[in-house]
């Protein structure tokens, strides 16, 4: 997108933290007390990511239908594919994990029947960008008095195709690991990115009133408490996700908007521009410090325990993000493990 947003930018940085947050607790904490914290994450943090990728992709909406299909489809392909193949069958296996290349059939069966084990992110929202782009055709072949209509008829479609294709493929492979096509067929996640899409499309002047934002944090205060991570968690997590986008979204405009704030605002837009890089990149970084860095959280826990894992997240970023830089001078290097083009690199 030529013309970026900073309040956007400043969402996907908010969000991009969490992540970071969210894979420290995993990883470089034990004990009982990061529970909460965890959890708390994981209710929102991936479903805001999505809901934002269909926010941006509604302001390119018009500009996709004016590329060639295939040509939409390359560009995707380049900028998330890519880059999923290389760190999920190179960096991950032989750099982080120094695994035998003996191993490499078995890397890549994995890898294609559970994403999970890779950057499973940048799959899904290259299927998503591919069912993105059927509906943007299917709604302009529609003959509807308005344009709503035409994107309410093709979306059900999609949903159609999607809920049709996923139960097909469980009836065909009913002991496929991992869900099923539920990384290929995300219909959760497709809610997502169109909730988001249709945020931005139809209802932006109602999103940013005050009394949405209050709403939205009663409920989400008042629904996170029961969420668990793994215990069934998709329903209730829809919901947390519908709220929290909402108070990110808040948040992010909040932060764009107050001059006092500008620094802060600043880091924000630098991650969110960097969101990629990020996530690719820290992974690795927690890894590596995996046995080394060990926080025991049975001491301290609740908001003391997010506060120093929010800390701790900013200088994992500011180090992704300054590698990423350094990639940016070497175009295959950074075209193979970001997806980048000189052109599209915002420095």
């Amino acid at each position: 997108m030529e013309n970026r947003i900073d309040s956007l930018d400043v969402a996907k940085g908010i969000c991009i933290l969490f992540v970071v947050m969210g894979h420290i607790l995993q990883y470089n904490c034990e004990g009982n007390g990061a529970r909460i914290v965890f959890d708390f994450i994981y209710s929102f943090h991936m479903p805001a990511f999505m809901l934002l990728s269909g926010y941006v992709a509604s302001l390119s909406r018009d500009r996709v239908m004016k590329e060639k299909a295939m040509a939409f489809i390359k560009k995707k392909f380049v900028s998330l594919v890519i880059p999923f193949l290389v760190w999920g069958l190179v960096v991950m296996p032989f750099i982080v994990r120094h695994d035998s290349f003996s191993c490499f059939s078995t890397i890549a069966k994995e890898l294609a029947l559970q994403p999970d084990t890779g950057a499973w992110f940048l799959i899904s929202l290259f299927c998503i960008q591919v069912y993105f782009l059927l509906f943007c055709l299917f709604a302009n072949t529609l003959k509807c008095k308005t344009q709503m209509n035409a994107e309410t008829i093709s979306l059900a479609v999609v949903f159609g195709v999607l809920l049709w294709g996923h139960k097909i493929l469980n009836m065909c492979c009913p002991n496929l690991p991992g869900g099923g096509g539920s990384f290929y067929m995300p219909e959760r996640y497709v809610f997502f990115f169109f909730l988001g899409y249709s945020f931005n499309r139809y209802l932006v002047r109602q999103l940013y009133k005050k009394w949405i934002v209050l709403v939205s944090a009663l409920v989400f205060v008042a629904l996170v408490r029961y969420y668990t991570f793994g215990n069934d968690p998709y329903k209730l997590q829809m919901l947390c996700g519908i709220f929290a986008s909402i108070i990110v979204l808040h948040i992010a405009r909040a932060i764009d908007q107050v001059k006092s704030l500008e620094t802060c605002k600043e880091k924000l837009v630098l991650y969110g521009k960097n969101s990629l890089v990020i996530y690719l990149t820290h992974f690795p970084i927690i890894m590596l410090l995996q046995n080394e860095v060990r926080l025991d959280t049975d001491a301290i826990a609740g908001i003391p325990l997010f506060i120093i894992v929010a800390v701790v997240s900013v200088p994992v970023c500011a180090i992704c993000t300054f590698w990423g830089r350094l990639v940016s001078e070497n175009s295959l290097f950074d075209k193979l493990l970001y997806g980048r083009s000189k052109k599209n690199i915002n420095k």
